[in-house]
């Protein structure tokens, strides 16, 4: 009975001994059950932060077929996983089968060599036990970023030069090298061309907490829309364990052209003071850009009264094109038409100008010669004849009784009676007469 004890405690070591160190990354059962290797982590390395697989190859050492044998990855700080146990359903003896266990990392902590435990059930001796694998957990690559990107001016006009400076800062506690940053500009899809440089700058290292800065001169071609422009930003290194990295990034570029407009007096029916009718105006986009949410005010002026609303939404307007817009007014005299006119650019800044126009207003004579005014020819003549039967009615009365008064006032007399008389001659009866005595006369 003595040798139970001794026994027992073999037993107990054989199960505590069940895995070789963890350096070897290998496990085999004492009672030769199973051979677990730890075979890869991918990707490789490890980085703070960051998730990889771990794959292990488990191997049946039995002459008998293992079922349902379960694996299941502990959590231990600083890895947890997604998928904790595995189960294996069927392997023949002597066969291998792969598993795969996914494992995410804690972005707080130090370099160093981790450890993760994996538990397995032994059939043998009905016990479940747990052994340890080591990780060599390196410093995240996004410890490498891309802190500042600057665009000199912000706002490009076409045809203009600008400068774009991207600032590297290195975080990790090793230094970076053969470090290339490229300005994805060599394409159609966006309207910049690189000057003076190309569109990839080299620099050769970064010290770890230090940060280097690589500059691009670039163009905007002279036909490039207002807009903003996404532009692939690449980065690519070789880390302290000569592992090359990639990451890639988009950096905006603002192209915007100054809002150009020209505002006009297109149309009007007012010639004269003291009448009313329909001014259009119109108003051209001269510019690149768009114009957006336009909208046109006539304001209050004393030397005229609005007769139609003084808010007119005109909307967008696109580069080489036009709108027009009406108001009904009653102008009082001569004065300049004050108009408010509000717009957005394609970046929805606000603007608001005010505008003058010259309405011209001439006299009923000037507007009649200038064509404004129709007349006919025969009250054109009539007012003409008018005109010199005054005259010669006033002037040679005046002569004779060498008073003007009376000369002024025989003239208006005789000019009234004769188109009295001019008008009762036009009676029908008068005509129908006239008529008569014409036909008996011929």
């Amino acid at each position: 009975m003595r040798f139970i004890p001794f026994i027992l405690l073999l037993s107990i070591l054989s199960l505590l001994s069940t895995f070789t160190s963890a350096d070897s990354q290998t496990a085999i059962t004492d009672t030769n059950e199973l051979r677990i290797d730890l075979i890869r982590f991918d990707p490789t390395p490890v980085y703070t932060g960051q998730d990889t697989d771990v794959w292990f190859e488990v191997t049946n050492l039995k002459d008998t077929e293992l079922k349902d044998y379960t694996l299941t990855l502990i959590d231990v700080f600083p890895f947890t996983t997604t998928n904790p146990t595995l189960t294996i359903a069927r392997l023949a003896p002597g066969k291998k089968q792969t598993v795969k266990f996914h494992l995410s990392s804690n972005k707080d902590v130090q370099e160093g060599t981790y450890k993760i435990g994996l538990q397995f059930y032994s059939h043998v001796y009905q016990a479940y036990s747990t052994r340890s694998f080591t990780v060599d957990l390196k410093h995240s690559q996004a410890a490498v970023t891309t802190t500042r990107v600057t665009v000199t001016p912000e706002h490009i006009e076409p045809g203009k030069e600008a400068t774009i400076s991207v600032t590297i800062h290195n975080a990790a506690n090793a230094a970076i090298s053969d470090v290339s940053v490229k300005l994805g500009i060599n394409n159609a899809s966006v309207p910049f061309a690189p000057i003076e440089s190309t569109a990839e700058q080299q620099i050769k290292s970064i010290s770890p907490g230090t940060e280097q800065t690589a500059t691009f001169h670039i163009v905007v071609l002279p036909g490039a829309t207002a807009n903003v422009y996404k532009v692939p930003l690449s980065l690519h290194y070789y880390d302290e364990y000569n592992k090359q990295i990639t990451q890639d990034d988009t950096v905006g570029i603002f192209v915007n052209a100054p809002i150009a407009y020209q505002f006009d007096l297109d149309e009007t029916t007012i010639h004269t003071p003291e009448t009313n009718g329909k001014i259009i105006v119109s108003i051209s986009n001269r510019g690149s850009s768009d114009i957006k949410y336009l909208t046109i005010r006539l304001l209050d002026n004393p030397a005229y009264d609005l007769l139609s609303k003084s808010r007119i939404y005109i909307g967008n307007i696109q580069p080489d094109d036009s709108q027009t817009a009406s108001f009904t007014i009653y102008a009082k005299k001569q004065a300049p038409l004050l108009f408010q006119i509000t717009y957005k650019d394609i970046y929805n800044t606000d603007y608001t100008d005010v505008q003058t126009l010259n309405l011209p207003l001439y006299t009923t004579s000037q507007a009649t010669r200038y064509g404004f005014i129709q007349n006919s020819h025969l009250v054109s003549l009539l007012i003409d004849l008018l005109l010199i039967a005054f005259a010669i009615n006033l002037i040679l009365p005046w002569i004779r009784m060498k008073s003007f008064k009376k000369a002024f006032v025989h003239a208006i007399f005789t000019i009234f009676s004769t188109l009295i008389d001019f008008i009762r001659a036009l009676r029908p009866k008068h005509i129908k007469q006239a008529y008569r005595d014409f036909k008996t006369q011929k």
